[in-house]
């Protein structure tokens, strides 16, 4: 299984960010241009020699929003893992979702920065989609609980994580 992390931020992105500006005007031509790059990169990643043809994605908030937009309607991706997202905005969005890949959702029930409404409204979507949905609530635990590595949620939804990958991009015989 190859790994590809993708750093999406560019330089005007970062000064947005240090000045608290990233979310405010031309925050959704940022996130078409975000998009952009990640489709581009799965699209490099798939030709690439040694791939098998299985693409998955994985995001944290909003690296997971991110990664629903690149990953719906698109044949490429074979699964996506998002971790406490929301759902892009219709205006992030260049077509509307008609479509999404196997999804496994890790959120925290204690989560304030995105609440656990929006991971619910994630998973409603994919299951009114059809996709193959998991959607797994860790009890009292806020946003970024998988930053803590030895932390009980972050262990089990490292054990998640990687038995859901497991079993949707391992080529079958």
């Amino acid at each position: 299984m190859l790994t590809y992390v993708l750093k999406y931020y560019n330089d005007s992105d970062i000064r947005a960010l240090d000045n608290g500006h990233l979310d405010g005007d031309g925050y959704t031509a940022r996130f078409h241009a975000w998009t952009g790059a990640v489709r581009e990169a799965i699209e490099l990643i798939a030709a690439q020699p040694r791939s098998n043809g299985h693409v998955a994605l994985i995001g944290f908030s909003q690296g997971g929003r991110l990664a629903i937009a690149s990953a719906a309607n698109n044949p490429r991706i074979s699964a996506l893992v998002v971790f406490y997202a929301r759902l892009p905005a219709p205006a992030e969005l260049n077509i509307e979702i008609r479509k999404l890949p196997p999804l496994l959702l890790l959120h925290g029930s204690a989560d304030t920065v995105v609440p656990l409404r929006d991971g619910n409204a994630i998973f409603a979507k994919a299951q009114s989609l059809g996709a193959q949905s998991e959607m797994v609530v860790y009890p009292n635990v806020g946003h970024g609980f998988d930053f803590n590595a030895d932390g009980e949620a972050a262990i089990d939804a490292r054990r998640h994580v990687l038995s859901f990958l497991r079993s949707q991009i391992t080529p079958k015989e």
